[in-house]
C-alpha cells in the first residue's frame, strides 16, 4: 500500500500516478475476456478501497479521456476484423456457387472443365459474353472485329448448351446477338467467313417453335426519343 504522507513533491509525481494506474488497467483489460466497461468498473471498486479520494478524482480525470480512446481503438479493430470475416464469408460463397475457378473460357483451344459446369454456369456464361458482344455493338464506333475472343467463347458455350440441354430462349437471343454482330462487321467490309459458318451451324441445330427477335442492337433516333419523352 502506497503511503501518500511521504510524497514531499506531490508536482513532481502529477501525471506518473495517472499513467501508473493506466497501464496497469490496460494489462488487465488485454489479459482478461472481459469488455472494458466491464474491466473499468471492477478495476475502480479496487482503486476506492486502497487510494484515497483525492488520488481517486486525479485518476478519473485522466482515466476519462485514456479509457475513451481505448474504446476507439478497440471498435476500430473489432471493425476491421468482423469487416476481414465478412469478406472471407463472401469470397467463399463465390468461390462455391460461381464458375469463376474454373474459368470462363470454353473456346476448344483454351482447354476449359466445362464437364464441370452445371446449366446455370453455362447460361451466366452465354449471357455475360452476349451482353458483351451487344454493349460493344452499341458503341458509337465499334471497332471491326471487335471481341473476338468473346465471340469464340459464346459459340463454345452455345454448342455445349445445345448438347446438353437442347434450345431454348437463350440460345436462341444469343444466335441473334452473333448474326447482329457478323452484319455489323460484313457490312464494314471486314469477312469473316469461318465466323459465319458457325453461327450457321448452331442456329440449324436450333428449332424454335416460334420466332425469336431479342438479342443484338436496335438503332434509335434522337427525334424518337424526344417524341416518346412529350407523350409521358
Amino acid at each position: 500500500m502506497i503511503n501518500t504522507n511521504k510524497t514531499k513533491n506531490p508536482i513532481k509525481y502529477q501525471g506518473k500516478f495517472e499513467k501508473l494506474l493506466s497501464f496497469c488497467f490496460f494489462l488487465i483489460y488485454q489479459k482478461s475476456k472481459m469488455s472494458a466497461q466491464k474491466t473499468e468498473n471492477i478495476f475502480n471498486k479496487v482503486l476506492e478501497k486502497i487510494f484515497p479520494s483525492s488520488w481517486m478524482v486525479r485518476y478519473r480525470n485522466f482515466e476519462k479521456n485514456w479509457i475513451s480512446q481505448i474504446k476507439i481503438e478497440n471498435q476500430e479493430k473489432l471493425f476491421e476484423e468482423r469487416l476481414n470475416l465478412n469478406y472471407q464469408y463472401d469470397l467463399k460463397r463465390f468461390i462455391t456457387a460461381s464458375s469463376a475457378s474454373l474459368g470462363t473460357n470454353l473456346s476448344p483451344n483454351l482447354l476449359a472443365k466445362t464437364s464441370e459446369l452445371s446449366k446455370t454456369n453455362l447460361q451466366a456464361l452465354i449471357t455475360k459474353d452476349y451482353h458483351r458482344i451487344e454493349k460493344g455493338l452499341a458503341l458509337k464506333e465499334p471497332r471491326l472485329g471487335f471481341g473476338i475472343n468473346t465471340v469464340n467463347n459464346l459459340i463454345a458455350a452455345i454448342k455445349k448448351y445445345q448438347e446438353l440441354y437442347g434450345y431454348d430462349n437463350l440460345v436462341q437471343i444469343s444466335i441473334n446477338t452473333l448474326l447482329t454482330y457478323y452484319e455489323f462487321n460484313r457490312e464494314q467490309g471486314y469477312k469473316v467467313p469461318q465466323l459465319y459458318e458457325n453461327i450457321i451451324d448452331l442456329k440449324n441445330k436450333a428449332i424454335p417453335e416460334k420466332p425469336i427477335r431479342e438479342g443484338g442492337t436496335l438503332t434509335i433516333r434522337k427525334d424518337e426519343i424526344y417524341a416518346k419523352a412529350k407523350k409521358i
